[in-house]
């Protein structure tokens, strides 16, 4: 995963996230399994990919 995202990262945040890199996996995941249907602006929300739920 940190393979991936590190081309799209700032230098600061990929040596950081390589120092912790559970850390930084345990991150993404909850990101992803957070609800984001009610916050302008976060985009698609992963948990309700169907806008009718």
């Amino acid at each position: 995963m940190l393979d991936t995202d590190g081309a799209h990262m700032d230098p600061y945040l990929v040596e950081q996230a390589e120092q912790d890199v559970r850390g930084y996996v345990r991150q993404q995941y909850a990101r992803q399994a957070a609800c984001v249907c009610d916050e302008p602006g976060e985009g698609d929300c992963l948990m309700h990919p169907d806008s009718d739920h």
